[in-house]
């Protein structure tokens, strides 16, 4: 009676012991190998897709996916734009979550934060999907924030005042230029006076000098003792 007490009190004991090291590392790396193969499968779903919407038109693609998957454009474009994401370099970006894949694939997610992830992932660098994430979350925010500041500018821009003061300031730029314009006239105007009184031989050896060289490249080497 007691051996079949201490069997079984030992056969508890092996059941609740911790696993070794070595046999956690088996468990984590079976873990990893279906998050890899869901990953994988999300990819080639993806290109599945594209091929598809390549072969139909666009309203007919919509009613094949929602006859088909009961799915709405959205879903199927997170999978196409995973499959995008991935192309050329599935066998790596295959290692992150299928959370993390559709958040990069995002147009939304800069391609620095992209850049970054595949350039850790070809060196062989461990990446952290949670930090991603969190920068990809980080950077909607703050885009949020920006289309918030600058919707804001534009109504303030759209002001009677802001457009009373744009309409003064072309204005002021326009009258600037109307003068420019006027003095370069009568500068011309002069120049040509000065011309009038040379002699016609020396008024063709200048014409051909500025035929030849250009007259700003005339005018660049000249130098007249006033």
């Amino acid at each position: 009676m007691s051996d079949v007490i201490l069997y079984g009190t030992d056969k508890l004991k092996a059941m609740m012991a911790v696993p070794a090291k070595d046999e956690l590392a088996v468990i984590a790396d079976r873990i990893r190998a279906r998050i890899r193969q869901t990953t994988a499968d999300i990819i080639a779903t993806g290109n599945d897709l594209i091929a598809v919407q390549d072969r139909l038109e666009h309203g007919e693609f919509l009613a094949w996916i929602d006859r088909e998957f009961g799915w709405t454009a959205r879903s199927a474009q997170r999978f196409m734009l995973a499959a995008k994401f991935a192309e050329d370099k599935s066998d790596i970006v295959s290692y992150l979550p299928a959370t993390t894949i559709y958040k990069l694939a995002a147009p939304s997610t800069s391609e620095e934060i992209k850049a970054e992830v595949v350039a850790d992932l070809r060196a062989g660098r461990v990446v952290d999907h949670r930090q991603v994430e969190a920068r990809i979350s980080d950077e909607r925010v703050h885009a949020r924030h920006r289309a918030k500041l600058n919707a804001r500018y534009h109504r303030k821009a759209r002001s009677p005042a802001a457009q009373r003061r744009r309409e003064r300031e072309i204005a002021r730029r326009e009258g600037e230029a109307a003068a420019r314009a006027r003095a370069a006239d009568a500068a011309a105007a002069e120049c040509q006076a000065i011309l009038e009184k040379l002699d016609p031989a020396d008024l063709d050896r200048l014409r051909q000098v500025y035929e030849e060289f250009g007259p700003f490249t005339v005018l660049q080497r000249l130098r007249v003792q006033l």
